[in-house]
């Protein structure tokens, strides 16, 4: 018995965990004001092809459900910069006019800050002996207490990844053009598709309530 209530509490665990996970740790509206933008570039520096190009796929077809018109930088070849490459201020500037001669007005770049190993053990549940004669007696009951059964624990090892999105506004001359920057974390993904589409709602999400207007 005390078995199957062991597994249960894992069982329960494992979806309280998945129905409340957010890949979302912080975010911020540097601008603090929200505003229109007529065209939004998407893209994500990445070494991974396939992964950089179903997320920028993802993030823009969320910002078009939201009525925002953008366009994936990968899919669409709109901008082809090595991942590694570090640009100097002239490239930067070059870069940004290219953009704006494109129609672009806007641009939101993901790319990872950091990764870590972690290891949690995670305790699923403790279940006291109820047992009656040992209950119903005070001192039986002082000496006795406690007695637990502990359930086995839940070890937890991966990979954590650390990234970041920030929006651009391309129109601002004043040197300063970063409007909104998120914090996000995400463990062990598993399933690129699902994961990608989860950061995106949560990104897109965030950027129309902080940051971009529809008018």
């Amino acid at each position: 018995m005390r078995t199957f209530f062991s597994a249960l509490a894992s069982l329960l665990y494992l979806l309280l965990l998945g129905s409340c996970s957010s890949y979302m740790t912080q975010s911020k509206n540097v601008s603090n004001a929200k505003k229109d933008y007529s065209k939004i570039l998407v893209y994500a520096r990445g070494k991974n092809e396939i992964a950089r190009s179903i997320f920028e796929q993802d993030v823009a077809a969320a910002l078009q459900q939201q009525g925002i018109n953008a366009v994936a930088g990968h899919k669409e070849k709109v901008v082809d910069v090595p991942a590694e490459k570090q640009l100097s201020r002239e490239e930067s500037e070059a870069l940004k006019q290219e953009l704006l001669n494109m129609g672009f007005d806007g641009v939101v770049i993901t790319h990872l800050v950091d990764t870590e190993q972690y290891r949690e053990v995670i305790p699923t549940g403790v279940y006291p002996s109820t047992d009656a004669y040992n209950y119903g007696q005070f001192g039986y009951y002082w000496t006795y207490y406690p007695a637990f059964d502990w359930a086995p624990g839940l070890t937890i090892e991966g990979t954590r990844y650390e990234l970041e999105s920030a929006l651009y506004d391309l129109r601002n001359d004043t040197g300063n053009t970063l409007q909104w920057i998120g914090r996000f974390k995400l463990e062990d993904p598993k399933d690129l598709r699902k994961t990608t589409q989860g950061y995106a709602r949560e990104l897109v999400s965030a950027l129309m309530k902080e940051s971009i207007s529809r008018e």
